[in-house]
């Protein structure tokens, strides 16, 4: 049991890191995106 649970916080943290480094990455690249229509449009 402690052995399972412990596989499953394991698990659930890499998921989460992993999550959250997807949306990292997405509000960069979205930032970046705005950026470069701000520049174009001026």
């Amino acid at each position: 049991m402690g052995q399972t649970m412990g596989r499953a916080t394991e698990l659930f943290t890499y998921g989460v890191q992993h999550a959250g480094g997807t949306i990292r990455q997405a509000a960069e690249t979205s930032a970046a995106y705005l950026h470069s229509i701000r520049e174009t449009s001026q």
